[in-house]
């Protein structure tokens, strides 16, 4: 499932909320400009979002199918993959992606239907949906939200009016949002965070992180702990203990990775 949001407000805050059945899920460094966090499905680990040190953020939520973006091969057609790998590598810049990518439809992967939240410091946020489109953060918005629904389907609605599957959890990150926007800050977003976990069912929240682009720098917690707060930097590509543990812990970030379930360990 997942939540995710960004927030223009003098600086720029990024929100998720990775939720998902219990399985392994690791933050990996391919190299010193990208952090993945990435989710073991059968006998390998795939991504499940990213950010990379120019501040750019992108995500693969699920959405129910449409059937212009399912799974094809050909000249005209892109796999949401391929834009994912373009964006974190900064091949591909947010405010670009419609003319980079004009007379292409997105597709996704096999067996698979995602979204995508896209965003990036100076108001480049986007939504990408294969085959329906793509969203823009409207002129007069300083937030862009997503969960499990079509984003395309409610362009332009106020999110009171959105109905449907995670319609709570989005209208939840919006009001939030909005009311906490004069004075955001990290704490606010892990508010935001907290108020749209999901803690039953068949996708608990296993993540929740707050990104803060032009400190090059993202915090998180791990599960429903909210107590226990991390920070990774790009600076030091360092895992370390920021709030809630009995002593300072820390971590060298590479391209092995590390385990949530190794860093929930540290007291």
């Amino acid at each position: 499932m997942c939540t995710s949001f960004v927030l223009y407000a003098g600086q720029t805050y990024i929100g998720m909320n990775f939720d998902i059945s219990a399985r392994p899920i690791k933050f990996t460094l391919p190299n010193a400009d990208q952090l993945l966090v990435q989710q073991k499905d059968g006998e390998h680990f795939y991504p499940a979002f990213g950010l990379n040190r120019q501040g750019v953020f992108m995500n693969l939520q699920m959405v129910a199918p449409h059937p212009a973006g399912m799974y094809r091969r050909g000249k005209h057609y892109v796999h949401i993959m391929k834009v994912f790998a373009d964006v974190l590598s900064g091949a591909l810049a947010p405010d670009t992606i419609e003319s980079r990518l004009a007379g292409k439809t997105i597709v996704n992967v096999p067996n698979h239907s995602v979204h995508s939240l896209v965003a990036g410091p100076q108001r480049a946020a986007c939504v990408i949906e294969p085959g329906r489109g793509i969203v823009r953060l409207a002129a007069a918005s300083d937030v862009l939200a997503l969960t499990n629904f079509s984003l395309g389907d409610v362009v332009g609605s106020d999110a009171k009016a959105v109905t449907g599957e995670s319609a709570g959890r989005y209208q939840t990150c919006c009001r939030l949002v909005m009311e906490y926007q004069p004075h955001f800050s990290v704490d606010c977003g892990f508010a935001v965070l907290a108020a749209t976990m999901q803690t039953a069912g068949d996708f608990p929240t296993q993540l929740s992180m707050v990104a803060v682009p032009e400190h090059e720098q993202a915090y998180f917690t791990i599960g429903q702990d909210v107590r226990k707060r991390y920070r990774f930097s790009f600076a030091d590509q360092m895992i370390q203990t920021e709030a809630g543990f009995a002593q300072p812990q820390s971590r060298k970030l590479d391209r092995k990775g590390v385990l949530l379930a190794e860093l929930q360990h540290w007291q």
